[in-house]
């Protein structure tokens, strides 16, 4: 067996790994202060999103999201003071007051029991913004988390900063925090800063790095494990990556026996609203472009929403043209195809690929499916 030697330099740290052609990359990771999330929480929000505090308001106390813990904001003149729970006892008596003066932003240490039972200060910021809506002046406060897991990725001749984000605010790095949001930073083009829409990714997507596909196969606080794959992932202008998969009528479906044909690959999920409203808009699709256009349906929840996603099926009418598999993220299809164009493993998304297999649209599909038709009316026009 050919064994490769690859080196890994992280936070002046080297660790030397001895393994087959399937090189696993691991990356040390340190827990690092001077890191700042790029996605803040708006405070002091109501059950109707209206947030901030309004001009004829004094003060006002709410919780934030994730933490639950109380927070309460006082005007001071033309600043403010804060008051926040950072020993998490549900209640601020205890609590020094901290002064954020107008239009600027603070930093408080948050107290947060781990899993494991050790207890961290987590640093975060707290910004002021004045803003404006139907005509009145509201202040607006903003709290973002200050620290992030950081290292570096070498693979060959490639190395590049990444950071890891904390999205479930609770002081531990994991897969999990994939299900909330892009959490892991790819410094691609070696620029010192984490920038643009391709170097914001999650951990469970497809991982493009020095012209290897990546999986991420483990993650927590000290490091984290890539696995190479073959998934290969969709692009627009380009031919589809292979695939073959089986619909609830146990056809087969394989992107060999759709070539010669257009068709729509459509993803969504259960509790996505735009998805369900939309699954009529695909029975009319079929209908509308009749033989000319192949239409299928394809369900990316979990196993555990089963019941639920087979009653929805049922509903539309979709069971012909189905394909329900339980993988959720995990699935390679919705792998392949949920990182097209950016993408993120977001839905409602829609792919049309023409008949010599070439992607010509992966998008939310616009209202109604407005976008998506279109781009299909290039390819078919009105007989």
């Amino acid at each position: 067996m050919k064994k490769t030697i690859i080196f890994l330099s992280i936070n002046l740290l080297i660790a030397v790994s001895f393994v087959s052609s399937n090189v696993q990359l691991k990356t040390l990771l340190r827990f690092d202060e001077s890191a700042k999330s790029f996605a803040g929480k708006t405070l002091f929000c109501d059950k109707d999103y209206n947030c901030g505090l309004y001009q004829n308001e004094k003060s006002k106390t709410s919780k934030i999201d994730e933490l639950e813990i109380l927070i309460k904001v006082s005007r001071k003149g033309k600043n403010f003071h804060l008051l926040i729970d950072t020993n998490q006892n549900n209640k601020l008596t205890d609590e020094k007051k901290v002064l954020l003066e107008n239009g600027s932003k603070t930093k408080v240490k948050i107290s947060k029991k781990l899993e494991s039972g050790k207890n961290l200060f987590l640093p975060f910021e707290v910004s002021h913004q004045i803003s404006k809506k139907d005509g009145l002046v509201i202040d607006k406060f903003n709290i973002t988390q200050h620290y992030a897991a950081t290292g570096t990725l070498i693979y060959k001749n490639c190395s590049s900063k990444i950071s890891l984000l904390d999205m479930n605010y609770d002081g531990e790095f994991s897969l999990s925090d994939a299900e909330r949001g892009t959490n892991f930073q790819i410094d691609k083009n070696t620029d010192g800063k984490f920038w643009g829409a391709e170097e914001y990714k999650k951990t469970n997507e497809i991982i493009e790095f020095c012209g290897q596909n990546f999986l991420v196969s483990s993650l927590d606080d000290i490091s984290m494990t890539l696995m190479p794959t073959d998934l290969q992932l969709a692009k627009v202008g380009e031919v589809v990556p292979k695939f073959s998969i089986v619909l609830l009528n146990g056809e087969t479906l394989s992107s060999d026996n759709l070539k010669g044909k257009h068709y729509v690959l459509d993803f969504w999920a259960s509790w996505c609203a735009p998805c369900v409203e939309n699954l009529p808009q695909i029975n009319s699709l079929k209908n509308e472009f009749k033989n000319r256009l192949s239409v299928f349906s394809v369900n990316v929840d979990e196993s555990s929403r089963k019941d639920l996603v087979e009653k929805i099926v049922s509903e539309n009418r979709l069971f012909d043209f189905s394909a329900v598999r339980g993988l959720g993220n995990d699935d390679p299809l919705w792998k392949t195809f949920g990182g097209i164009n950016l993408n993120n493993l977001s839905i409602p998304l829609y792919v049309f690929v023409d008949k010599d297999g070439i992607v010509r649209y992966a998008d939310n599909g616009g209202k109604d499916l407005s976008d998506l038709k279109s781009k299909i009316k290039e390819f078919l026009p009105e007989l």
